[in-house]
């Protein structure tokens, strides 16, 4: 009889599991500080420093915060897995033990079987012996009598030999009955052998199902250790998911404050002026620093020498460096950020009093509409033109509804004059 044992779980699953829930409850923990410190951080006063400034920062908290619940929602769904897993696995374990004590069960029923047979051949084997004792008994009489019968034949009288038919009967016969003893005693003694064979391999057979009976105990014990490590393992998982789940609702929570709290600054700085805002704009004149460093390749109110094509300017053409970020000249409330037809990304910044300054030819713009900005905030920067084979921006200048010479509101010598685009192309 050869046992079959089941197939052994992989060991490192116990241990995965463990070691999962040990490394989450760490990780979870640092997350928990880390969510909790940038949340509880308060804003700064305003009077600290210009209000985009503070949203930049609750902007720069939140892209955080969103990242770290991203980052948590795919640690739930590898628990999730891990969990699901190990939950197999212990029903696959539960079953392997509930098969191996079944199995182990029939052994014991078996080996009880055997017992009894071999009980039962002791039995046989007890009863033949008193059987052949017997035998051997009557044919010791037998022999006694056949050997009186030949002492009392050579000594008979003549009386006794008119008995001689009679004595020879009876030797004969008793001669018939010892050859019949001896024949019973034979075969007394062949059923002997086989039931002391048979013995033998009762007792085998018996001595290999103790031994399958004795691997499938531990067999059964082995799974049962690992069972109730997985079970330990499973309710670990199951705990650190519940932290998980508790973290992703406070880490909700606090989203949804700084949310709040950056609408809050947002319609505040809608509403306030930025810092350096003057009264009067007409005092700006010859003092507004240049958006960008770059050459004018085409300046205003005469025809555009970039092109054929009879063309006013409203504003000035700057070549810039590539990727040249723009700033605002001064500050102001953003009332347009977005796609203009002919100017790519375009800008037009409100300062009050009638004054307005445009730039275009823009891309990855840094503010939106609404935004109070203050003097020198990044706006964007340059675009390639295809058509110039280079990088330039458009600045304008329109106060109290007509556009006005970009050159006379600049700082002198703040933006040289070029040539054509030709000319000026680096």
């Amino acid at each position: 009889m050869t046992l079959h044992r089941p197939a052994s779980p992989p060991a490192v699953l116990p241990r995965a599991a463990a070691c999962l829930a040990r490394a989450s409850r760490a990780v979870l923990a640092a997350a928990l500080a880390a969510a909790w410190l940038a949340a509880a951080a308060p804003a700064p006063a305003q009077e600290a420093g210009p209000i985009d400034s503070h949203i930049l920062d609750k902007r720069t908290q939140l892209q955080q915060l969103r990242f770290e619940r991203e980052q948590m929602v795919q640690r739930m769904e590898r628990a999730r897995r891990t969990e699901a897993e190990t939950l197999a696995r212990i029903r696959e374990l539960t079953r392997q033990v509930r098969d191996t004590r079944t199995r182990e069960r029939r052994l014991q029923g078996r080996a009880a079987g055997l017992r009894n047979q071999r009980r039962a051949q002791d039995a046989r084997l007890a009863d033949l012996q008193a059987q052949v004792g017997e035998a051997q008994q009557r044919i010791g009489v037998r022999l006694r009598s056949l050997y009186r019968f030949y002492r009392e034949g050579r000594t008979a009288t003549l009386f006794a030999l008119a008995r001689y038919d009679s004595f020879l009967r009876d030797s004969q016969y008793l001669a018939v009955l010892l050859r019949h003893e001896q024949e019973a005693i034979r075969r007394y003694a062949a059923l002997k052998g086989e039931v002391v064979q048979q013995q033998h391999q009762i007792d085998r057979t018996l001595a290999e199902v103790e031994q399958n009976r004795a691997a499938l105990q531990a067999e059964r014990a082995r799974l049962a250790a690992q069972e109730k490590e997985l079970a330990a393992s499973l309710a670990e998982l199951r705990e650190n998911r519940t932290l998980y789940a508790k973290y992703l609702a406070d880490l909700d929570q606090v989203m949804e404050g700084m949310q709040a709290a950056l609408q809050r600054l947002e319609a505040e700085q809608r509403r306030r002026p930025p810092p350096g805002a003057v009264a009067d704009p007409t005092s700006l004149r010859g003092k507004l620093p240049a958006p960008m460093a770059g050459t004018i390749v085409a300046a205003f109110g005469r025809h555009d020498p970039r092109y054929e094509l009879k063309k006013l300017n409203r504003g000035i053409v700057i070549r810039v460096a590539p990727e040249q970020p723009v700033s605002a000249t001064a500050a102001g409330k953003v009332v347009h950020a977005g796609r203009f037809r002919g100017y790519e990304d375009l800008v037009v910044i409100d300062h009050g009093k009638g004054l307005f300054t445009v730039y275009g030819h823009l891309q990855e713009l840094a503010v939106r509409r609404g935004d109070w900005i203050a003097a020198g905030t990044r706006l964007g920067k340059a675009t390639y033109q295809p058509l110039d084979q280079g990088y330039n921006v458009y600045f304008e200048v329109r106060f109290r509804g007509k556009p006005e010479d970009p050159e006379q509101w600049l700082q002198p010598g703040s933006l040289p004059v070029g040539g054509t685009a030709e000319e000026g192309a680096p």
